[in-house]
């Protein structure tokens, strides 16, 4: 134990990693987890009580920070790092995409979340269904790392979340405790099925706490984003995504200014229908709380438009013209449903060029918002003396494509 003390305490200290520090990392591994632990504990004990100030993720070697990832010692990782490491702390667009795997698959039912395929499995579990009931226990793993990567103000207020905001720590231990109870008898058939023994599993009561699991994991999922609404868009009937903009629109500080919100002509629920795959039962839109307040930001830039209101720009129908004719605003909102995105484009009369606009927003903390989910927001003129400020928002199937997503075609 003193020589893995001493070699920990040396990886711990090199100044650079190199092939030395690199075999120093694998031999530690390979001596076993005892003397790992045994080793870290008495360094982490040496650092905690030493003047000298605990050394940051920055200035630590990368191999010793490698062998803290790769170990299983969280007690002690935690008090050697205190800052968090680059691989330990999930973006939201990957805590994002990983629970819309868990939850929202937006698949058919026979190819949705692993909780729902858990109904499908007959008493007693046969050998043929070891798949399922051992992605039960993975998906189980891996919503309770959601829960514990999500934090309580990324969740969208509404009615429905009101109460899973205030008191988001509890709902999320009472998840765990579900979790627990519905993977410990699954992991006893499991080993049973090993041995061909029949297994003893209460299965009629997993199935109810895989449907509680999965109600509550619909809970978080519908504070981070908003249903596209498939079944509306495919009867021409207004969508829900179009609701929760409408809801934006509508609490955006104007000022003396008009937003109006445009809706979905004709053309636009066909063009959806073709961008969209007809497989899908649903589509998911990011939604979170950061990015409704990043959208409100933008929203409320109207009241720094030009004072003379302007038509709906999107007017495509000759014969709604006359009807619509009257219809004035100084900031128009439109809706374009993308195959991997939403885009929301906004039009307002300004002398200002879209260059210009780009240079003095580009660093601004509500931009990247919307990069940092693989989102975008771009300016073009259009026409002389409008602006128009395209808002990308990717679909959360597509959270795992190249960014940044300015990269995307623009509608």
């Amino acid at each position: 134990m003193k020589l893995g003390y001493h070699l920990a305490r040396a990886l711990f200290e090199a100044p650079v990693h190199d092939r030395n520090t690199a075999l120093a990392a694998i031999t530690l591994i390979a001596c076993g987890n005892k003397l790992l632990t045994a080793a870290l504990e008495r360094l982490r004990k040496e650092r905690s009580s030493s003047d000298s100030p605990i050394i940051s993720d920055r200035e630590t070697n990368l191999d010793f920070l490698t062998l803290l990832e790769l170990s299983n010692v969280m007690e002690i990782r935690s008090a050697l790092r205190p800052s968090p490491a680059p691989l330990s702390a999930p973006s939201r667009r990957e805590t994002y995409h990983r629970l819309q795997q868990i939850i929202c698959s937006g698949e058919p039912d026979h190819h949705s979340s692993l909780f729902s395929r858990f109904q499908d499995i007959s008493s007693p579990p046969m050998a043929t269904d070891r798949g399922v009931l051992e992605g039960v226990v993975e998906a189980a793993a891996n919503l309770r790392r959601r829960l514990d990567e999500i934090k309580p103000d990324w969740l969208r207020y509404r009615s429905e979340s009101e109460p899973l905001i205030d008191t988001f720590p509890d709902f999320r231990k009472a998840v765990e405790d579900r979790l627990t109870n519905l993977t410990t008898p699954i992991k006893r058939a499991l080993d049973q099925l090993q041995q061909a023994v029949t297994p003893d599993l209460d299965l009629s009561r997993c199935k109810v706490l895989a449907r509680e699991v999965l109600s509550d994991g619909h809970r978080v999922a519908l504070a981070v984003f908003t249903p596209l609404d498939l079944p509306s868009l495919r009867v021409a009937r207004r969508p829900l995504i179009l609701e929760e903009l409408q809801k934006a629109v509508n609490i955006a500080r104007k000022g003396e200014r008009s937003i109006v919100l445009a809706e979905l002509t004709e053309f636009d629920y066909r063009q959806a229908a073709n961008n969209l795959d007809t497989h899908k039962d649903e589509y998911y839109v990011i939604w979170d709380s950061l990015i409704h307040n990043a959208l409100d930001h933008i929203l409320s830039n109207v009241r720094h438009a030009d004072r003379e209101p302007i038509h709906n720009p999107w007017l495509r129908a000759p014969d709604s013209l006359q009807d619509q004719q009257a219809d004035t605003a100084h900031l128009w909102v439109c809706l374009n449903i993308q195959k991997e995105y939403v885009a929301i484009l906004l039009r307002n009369r300004t002398k200002m060029r879209a260059k210009k606009v780009l240079k003095e927003t580009e660093n601004k903390p509500w931009i990247k918002t919307f990069e940092e989910l693989g989102g975008s927001v771009t300016y073009s003129n259009p026409d002389l003396g409008i602006l128009q400020t395209t808002v990308q928002i990717p679909y959360s199937f597509f959270l795992d494509s190249p960014g940044p997503s300015g990269e995307r075609s623009k509608p």
